[in-house]
């Protein structure tokens, strides 16, 4: 610290200093300088990090670990002049110091005061903890909530805690309250009970039945008020105090905005009748006033004379009011309306005399003035004229206008501009003159023009051109004739137009009429396709071409003719297009190169051929679907042997496939229902819940008693049995708590036991007896047993059902399975050890076995078959009875079905079931394995016979028919080895038709010796196959001979 203290002197003396030059000492002083800022900085970042996280305690240790403290280096590093300081740092390169965290070191003094408010509030906790009130307490931690947030989880723990005695409190004074009917402190108390600022709430039924006391106290206080105000107002009314009355009104008016209050119709009458009084006092009193201030206006009005209108006007307005006017008053007014008309009168005569006077002067100055701007109009206007036509080049019709002045006003002929505009206008005349001389020349050359051959030349439309930017001005004989050559000239040339367009007319119906007779050649058979193509791009040029050298035709014609040429031209190429691709179509019907070549052509035939489209073809079309499954959906082996894979094969099928052969087969490999799941997951589920139907409640100790004809007896206790001992150390009673149905609590059971001397060998047995009958009175036990099984009375061990832990173990086991076939290949093992358990309770190896049986389910389509018939006997086994294994006598009772079920638990062969699924999955695994081929289809002969048409030359054995019998429904058949020659036998021309496409094996194999082989095989081990994959042919899943 004394270094930081140095530096700071050393640069207090510099910035004093008069020589502030560079030195390497003040380099050092400014090295020190810098690194207690670092320091100190990253220290406050610590700090600040604590703030940060709430831990403002361990931040303020950590500022008063250092001595001086941190905020008090960071107050001497931050001196007043440090800025300055910086600046000559800049200037010398000496290290520049960061600047001081402030903020930080605020909040650490923030903290400092916060520290010891919270010091001060966790003494008044402790006070209040140990004598204070709830309310108070409450009070105290919600300051101690807000003021230290790093223990707020503590404090509002004990707040929650102190809120919920609070509840207690608060229920018990609103009770009180709510009997002695105050309501103001059961307000309060409902209001704190809902406050938003409780942690936690009070319990809803408590809370509704105070908030319903507290509703039917507010409305009993509002009646009484309205009771109250009804009568103040009553009084009011009654007395005429109008102010009392409205203030009555007023707090009603504040009694109504209430919220829940209702005031009665009786009390709504009163109050309307009240106010209406008031309203009418207030109107008459108003209206007395307004009469009093128009009185005083009218008497201001007539003393200072402010005229009649204004006076009659506030005399109407006073009489408007319906109140005596004194007689004095009116009489004034009428004296003032008098002599205010009397005036009226003589200001009238005095404006009509002087109005006369002013009329006569005034028309004889208009009269003057009129005459002397006529004239000047005139002479306007003839000048306008004149001007107008000059602009126009109309001499004559200027030197007329003229000549018409001057005939009707001599003295304004002679005025300048006239004059000057009359020289204009004759010197104008002789150039027209001159101008008409040489229109006249022009005018003849273009009439020896007009013949139908020269009119159209670039001459004669050149000197007409000339004539017709000459005429203006010229005199009317030429412009007669230049007009009536214009005429003949016109005429000639739409003569010369029409004809041209009859001739353009004719030449493309000519063409269109060609291109029809194309057009009706192209479909025709034997015709040549591509010449016929050139003769319309002929066609086409020739009409290209009379377009070009078509002048003078109307372009709309020539648009009509040339879109109606292109329409012929269209269909000409529509019918070559259309006939080309039928006569494709047609080509791969009838000698297609492939299935594919011959699936495009069915699929394009309703569109584009329908022609063709017979009902055979039809028929084809719509088994496309079908024939392509047994091409494009071979199934690799590894799909089948994997859960995933097969879950992503099957989620690739369309929708529109799904009940395709093919489709169905591979779907028979997923577990039912779970096809798109997790089915290792599904199994887990109905693991679960066999443990919640029938593990949870078979978790009993099991205690099995013989009496002396055998029977057997078990007792299922809820708790271990107890065994109390002589003083011998032998075996003197034992305590059950027997359970009779599931969810009861045990029944108290108690068995006494005692050694006699048996004469069989000198043995001795023990014979157990119970020692009370009444809990159990309704069944009926032997008066004692003489065997306990499975119990050692000198050393006994009590175990839980053995159901229960077969099937807790069997749990155990199968959820330890990683895979689906370990659990599968586990649940055929637990299986076979149950139906070999001797030690469970029949009944509950019934079940214990159809519920692994039922679990198969989840693995695999193929054990559907087997485990219906299967669980059908272990059904039948019990009669259908509802058993209660709980029920000590119930094997006593019932021991017929005991061996029944047995004997169906006997008669299930694991082994059997298991080697019939793995045939069935060997089986339709061959048939999904078997790849197929598009042979050829089938064709008929002109006779009738049906023969096979080969796509391309190939090798078969068999030949397959597959076909559609309804909405998803197929049939799939083989045909015989006799097929194989190319001709279709006639007992199965019943299953073919022209257009068919027949199928063969990739294999090689034939169909009929694997079928026997799987027969085979299913007899050797004592089933048969009930059901074989929808893709196999139906002839071939029976005998070999069928």
């Amino acid at each position: 610290m004394s270094k930081i203290q140095e530096s700071l002197d050393a640069i207090g003396r510099f910035l004093d200093a008069a020589d502030q030059s560079s030195t390497p000492a003040m380099r050092s002083v400014a090295e020190v300088y810098r690194a207690a800022c670092v320091e100190v900085n990253a220290r406050l970042g610590e700090c600040r990090k604590l703030i940060d996280a709430g831990l403002l305690s361990e931040a303020e240790r950590l500022n008063r670990r250092l001595s001086p403290s941190l905020t008090e280096r960071a107050g001497m590093l931050d001196f007043p002049r440090c800025a300055e300081w910086c600046e000559f740092c800049r200037l010398y390169d000496w290290p520049s110091p960061p600047p001081i965290d402030r903020a930080t070191v605020e909040k650490l003094a923030a903290g400092v005061a916060l520290a010891a408010d919270l010091n001060a509030l966790v003494r008044r906790w402790r006070l209040v903890a140990r004598d204070g009130g709830s309310a108070e307490k409450i009070r105290v931690l919600r300051q101690l909530v807000a003021a230290d947030p790093a223990g707020s989880r503590v404090w509002k723990e004990n707040l929650a805690e102190v809120e919920r005695s609070r509840f207690a409190e608060l229920l018990r004074d609103g009770k009180l309250a709510a009997e002695h009917g105050d309501v103001a402190e059961l307000q309060r108390i409902y209001s704190e009970l809902v406050s938003p600022e409780l942690l936690t709430q009070p319990e809803r039924g408590p809370l509704a039945e105070l908030a319903a006391a507290l509703a039917e106290l507010q409305q009993k206080e509002l009646h009484r008020r309205e009771e109250t105000l009804l009568d103040g107002i009553a009084s009011a009314y009654s007395a005429m105090d109008r102010n009392a009355l409205e203030r009555k009104l007023e707090e009603w008016r504040i009694l109504c905005s209430e919220p829940g209050f209702q005031p009665a119709q009786n009390g709504l009458r009163q109050v309307e009748d009240a106010r209406k009084w008031l309203e009418e006092c207030r109107e008459r009193q108003e209206r007395e006033r307004r009469f009093s201030e128009l009185e005083v206006q009218l008497t201001d009005e007539l003393d200072n004379e402010a005229g009649l209108r204004s006076v009659e006007s506030s005399f109407n307005m006073l009489m408007a009011l319906d109140l005596p006017v004194s007689s004095r008053l009116v009489e004034r007014v009428e004296r003032y309306r008098e002599s205010c008309l009397l005036a009226e009168r003589r200001r009238h005569i005095r404006k009509c005399i002087y109005g006369i006077g002013g009329a006569l002067l005034l028309v004889l100055l208009v009269a003057v003035a009129v005459r002397l701007v006529q004239n000047e109009r005139e002479s306007r206007e003839a000048g306008r004229q004149m001007e107008e036509l000059l602009a126009e080049k109309n001499a004559v019709g200027a030197l007329a206008v003229y000549d018409r002045v001057r005939r009707d006003s001599p003295a304004l002929a002679e005025r300048p501009e006239l004059l000057a505009l009359r020289a204009r206008a004759g010197k104008l005349a002789d150039e027209f003159a001159a101008a008409d001389a040489g229109f006249a020349r022009l005018l003849e050359r273009a009439e020896e023009a007009l013949t139908p051959e020269r009119v159209e030349n670039s001459e004669a439309a050149e000197l007409f051109r000339k004539l017709g930017s000459m005429a203006a001005g010229r005199a009317q004989p030429l412009l007669d004739r230049f007009d009536a050559a214009d005429r003949k000239r016109r005429k000639l040339l739409e003569e010369n137009r029409e004809r041209r367009t009859r001739e353009f007319r004719a030449a493309s119906e000519r063409i269109r009429r060609e291109l029809e007779r194309i057009s009706a050649e192209i479909p025709r058979e034997g015709s040549s396709l591509e010449q016929l193509e050139q003769a319309v791009r002929a066609v086409g040029k020739e009409f290209d071409a009379l377009l070009r050298n078509a002048s003078g035709v109307a372009g709309n014609l020539k648009q009509q003719q040339q879109e109606l040429v292109n329409i012929a031209v269209g269909r000409a190429d529509g019918a070559l297009r259309t006939t080309a691709k039928l006569r494709s179509i047609r080509q791969r019907l009838t000698a297609p190169a492939d299935f594919w070549s011959y699936a495009g052509a069915l699929e394009t035939l309703a569109v584009e051929a329908p022609s063709l489209a017979d009902a055979n073809r039809k028929r084809a079309a719509g088994l496309l679907g079908l024939w392509r499954s047994m091409l494009e959906q071979p199934v690799e082996a590894g799909i089948l042997e994997s859960p995933e894979k097969l879950k992503e094969r099957l989620a690739a099928i369309p929708a529109g496939e799904a009940a395709l052969p093919v489709a169905l087969d591979l779907a028979k490999f997923a577990p039912p229902g779970i096809a798109y799941r997790d089915p290792v997951a599904a199994v887990k589920e109905k693991l679960d819940k066999l443990e919640r139907e029938v593990i949870a409640d078979s978790d009993l100790y099991e205690l099995i008693l013989a009496d002396a004809a055998g029977g057997e007896y078990r007792f299922y206790s809820v708790t271990e049995p107890k065994v109390l001992f002589s003083s011998t150390g032998v075996a003197k009673s034992m305590e059950l708590a027997v359970s009779l149905h599931s969810g009861q609590e045990g029944i108290p059971f108690y068995l006494q036991l005692w050694r006699t001397d048996g004469s069989e060998g000198g043995r001795s047995a023990y014979r157990f007896q119970p020692s009370s009958q009444t809990a159990l009175e309704k069944l009926a036990f032997p008066k004692e047993f003489v065997e306990l099984r499975g119990v050692d009375m000198k050393q006994p061990v009590f175990q839980k059902a053995a159901h229960y832990r077969f099937l807790a173990r069997a749990a155990a086991r199968l959820r330890d399975a990683k895979t689906l076939e370990e659990m599968e290949r586990e649940t055929g093992s637990l299986i076979r050890s149950a139906v070999e358990n001797r030690e469970m309770n029949p009944y509950m190896k019934v079940v214990a076995v159809k519920r692994l049986l039922e679990l198969l389910r989840a693995f695999s389509f193929f054990y559907d078959v087997q485990l219906t018939d299967i669980l059908y006997r272990l059904d039948r086994s019990n009669a259908g009875r509802n058993w209660n294994w709980r029920n000590p006598r119930e094997l006593v009772d019932h021991p017929d079905e005991v061996r029944e079920m047995e004997a169906a638990l006997a008669a299930l062969d694991v082994t059997r079931l298991f080697d019939e699924v793995r045939l069935y999955r060997k089986l339709w695994k061959t048939a999904l394995l078997r790849k197929f081929q598009a042979v050829g289809t089938v064709e008929e002969k002109a006779g009738g016979e049906l023969t096979l048409r080969l796509f391309a030359p190939v090798r078969f054995r068999e030949l397959w028919v597959v076909d559609s019998v309804g909405k998803d429904k197929f049939r799939i058949l083989c045909l015989p080895d006799s097929a194989a020659g190319g001709r279709i036998p006639e007992e199965f021309r019943r299953y073919c038709f022209p257009g068919q496409v027949l199928f063969a094996p990739v294999d090689w194999r034939s169909t009929g010796e694997l079928a026997a082989a799987f027969r085979k095989e299913a007899a050797e081990r004592g089933s048969r196959i009930d059901m074989w994959p929808q893709s196999w042919p139906l002839n071939r899943r029976g005998r070999e001979d069928e």
